[in-house]
């Protein structure tokens, strides 16, 4: 089940969630709907269909992986903000942080997923001002381009605001 949510297989998926384990996880943590949010080159369709199916059967969506991550983590990194929004209204906790300390806002940022990373900042997630210039060293690092170098950006305009404004963590 968890091979096939990862690799957008639906009909497979569907199938086995028939008489599957939802909560069944790998070596790594991961479950069913964590491999689903955790690869970006599944189509947008497919991913939609299973994380549906899924979120139908009942998935923890609190149960994280070895590193921390949730789903709505994972799929802010990886996910369009559809999937983000079907997350949220299942009942995903958008403010979990991983063992890293990130949030979803920093995942998205990290990832160069500026739609979500858009998203989440509309929402009201915050990043703090370690987390901003961690973010944006880590992106000018990696050689940012397109949407990453647009992330930078924002949030190198956002470190340059007054100092009451900043959130430190």
């Amino acid at each position: 089940l968890i091979i096939l949510a990862q690799n957008g297989h639906y009909e497979l998926v569907a199938k086995c969630l028939e008489s599957g384990n939802v909560r069944a996880e790998n070596a790594q943590g991961r479950t069913a709907l964590l491999a689903a949010v955790s690869k970006p080159d599944i189509s947008a369709v497919d991913r939609t269909k299973i994380i549906r199916a899924i979120v139908d059967k009942k998935a923890n969506f609190h149960k994280a992986d070895k590193e921390g991550n949730t789903a709505i983590l994972l799929a802010a990194a990886n996910c369009e903000v559809s999937i983000l929004q079907l997350l949220i209204s299942a009942g995903c906790d958008v403010n979990v942080e991983n063992r890293r300390g990130d949030n979803a806002l920093v995942m998205a940022a990290r990832a160069g997923n500026i739609e979500s990373f858009m998203f989440l900042s509309e929402k009201g997630l915050l990043m703090s001002y370690a987390k901003q210039q961690e973010v944006v060293d880590y992106l000018q690092s990696t050689r940012a381009s397109g949407n990453a170098l647009r992330i930078c950006a924002i949030l190198q305009a956002d470190s340059q605001k007054s100092p009451e404004n900043k959130i430190d963590k």
